[in-house]
Formats: structure tokens, C-alpha cells, sequence
């Protein structure tokens, strides 16, 4: 992933690119998607490791060009 990140997010149009981390034990993580009744997504990172599960901060953080 870039920048050494144990996940990615990118965004092209209407497509949402995401991997998430899992097995390298430090920065392990999943990601919650909610889709809202009006077709809003919402994306959670939750970092498995630690007291802090939003210790990774916000998929969305990651997009192409920030």
C-alpha cells in the first residue's frame, strides 16, 4: 500500500478502491462500509490493535491527491 500504509483508499469517479491490512499484527485493521436508505456510503476504519480503534484515522484521508 502506499506510503506504508496498512490500508488504501482510492476513489476514480463512482468506484471506490479499497484494501485493508490484516496480518502484519501492528497496524491490523478492517473496514466498516454503511450505505445509508438515500445511497450515502460511509466508510469506518477500525484499528484492531490498541486502546484507540480510529487510531488510524479516516479511510477517506487517503484519497488520490490529498
Amino acid at each position: 500500500y502506499p506510503n506504508g500504509m496498512s490500508h488504501f483508499y482510492h476513489q476514480e469517479g463512482n468506484l471506490h478502491f479499497i484494501g485493508s491490512g490484516m496480518g502484519g499484527g501492528k497496524k491490523d485493521n478492517f473496514v466498516l462500509v454503511n450505505i445509508s436508505r438515500k445511497g450515502e456510503v460511509h466508510f469506518e476504519l477500525i484499528a484492531l490493535n490498541g486502546d484507540d480503534q480510529s487510531a488510524l484515522g479516516r479511510l477517506e484521508d487517503f484519497l488520490k491527491g490529498r
